[in-house]
């Protein structure tokens, strides 16, 4: 799942907070050009979301095997009571 328009979220943050249309920062002597903090923070949310929706359906599997080995022992149940 993507999310779009993370680099004009971004900016619209940036305007807010400072009042400015674009951010100047200082850069350190020696540092080199890397992704953008907007390319990073969408990477970071996009990572999550991947997690989260492993997580889901890891989970709504476990749910699915219990479901069918409490079936099933109920069935061999009803089997033995009769």
């Amino acid at each position: 799942m993507a999310i779009s328009g993370i680099s004009a979220l971004g900016d619209s943050v940036t305007q807010a907070v400072s009042g400015r249309s674009s951010p100047t920062a200082p850069t350190a002597p020696g540092s080199t050009s890397g992704p953008s903090f907007a390319q990073t923070l969408g990477q970071v949310v996009n990572d999550a979301i991947g997690t989260l929706q492993t997580g889901e359906a890891a989970a709504i599997q476990g749910i699915q095997a219990r479901c069918r080995r409490s079936r099933s022992s109920n069935r061999s149940w009803a089997r033995s009571a009769r």
